[in-house]
């Protein structure tokens, strides 16, 4: 429909400062509200995807429900907000689709191990120079990634998605660290969307910890609080380091409310799960390892 297209609609999503799982939620309420049935919020997700990309056109009943929430595609938008979609975060692949599908089984059982190191690598060149030398490195592989998740099949896919869902939370971290909250956000949700398909549990409380660090920036105690401990009832067991950065939050979130005993509470328990300080620092031995005793 003339006007929705998908430069506009993710310009005008992304100057609110939501991203595509917000969206969808909103869209819930709105519907909800209006008492319009809409498709489930997983499949809502893949349709705004599709049409920020233009692949499909935006129907009159969700036209509808976007003007509710103020989308007003037939005023101007502002330069800024154009300048955002623009800049939205991107990553290609160099390498040729048709090279990729012909690898043979042998060749993407090596090239997912190549990408597994090199993740690590990344890490630690993160670590050692900063966010801005890893970026690069980090998007480049998720345009590989994301090059081969359009033709393999599983069981190859579920590794590549577990591949994927660590990039993207590492493009999260990094675009964070940059000060690129909205970046952050994009890839946070990148990250959750492959966890979930590939049923990685243990990246999917991952992911709800970073959300939970975005929720204690933006000073929202009950959302980080809430968000700590789903990510702790997400999976059993969690390694001591990643429990470690849980708990931590969680003692942010009790300083947020005020509440110095409980705060202090969660943080000795922290520390008593904290990585070793002898951590060889490439997250080799899980998430949580920058959460160190110090």
């Amino acid at each position: 429909m003339p006007g929705f297209d998908g430069v506009t609609l993710r310009a005008w999503r992304r100057s609110r400062g939501w991203d595509v799982p917000e969206l969808a939620r909103q869209l819930r309420r709105a519907a909800d509200k209006a008492g319009v049935q809409i498709a489930a919020h997983d499949g809502l997700i893949r349709m705004i995807y599709a049409w920020e990309r233009g692949d499909h056109e935006i129907s009159e009943r969700y036209e509808l429900l976007h003007r509710a929430l103020g989308f007003a595609p037939d005023q101007p938008v502002r330069s800024d907000d154009l300048a955002l979609a623009e800049a939205a975060p991107v990553a290609r692949s160099t390498v040729p689709r048709f090279r990729l599908e012909m690898l043979s089984a042998g060749q993407l059982e090596e090239l997912t191990g190549l990408l597994d190191d090199q993740w690590h690598a990344l890490v630690r060149t993160d670590n050692l120079l900063g966010p801005r030398h890893a970026l690069g490195g980090v998007q480049d592989q998720l345009g590989v990634i994301d090059t081969l998740l359009r033709s393999v099949r599983p069981p190859v896919r579920h590794r590549v998605l577990r591949l994927g869902a660590r990039y993207a939370e590492s493009a999260a971290w990094l675009h964070e660290d940059s000060g690129d909250m909205t970046g952050a956000r994009y890839w946070t949700g990148r990250s959750m969307e492959w966890a979930l398909e590939a049923g990685d549990r243990l990246m999917i409380s991952w992911v709800l910890f970073r959300r939970g660090e975005h929720a204690a920036a933006d000073g929202d105690a009950a959302a980080a609080a809430g968000l700590a401990a789903a990510a702790r009832r997400e999976r059993r067991g969690l390694p001591g380091p990643m429990l470690a950065a849980v708990l931590q939050q969680e003692a942010h979130a009790h300083a947020l409310d005020g509440d110095e005993a409980a705060c202090q509470a969660a943080l000795d328990r922290a520390h008593g799960q904290a990585a070793s300080p002898d951590d060889p620092g490439d997250a080799s031995n899980g998430h949580g390892s920058f959460c160190t005793p110090a």
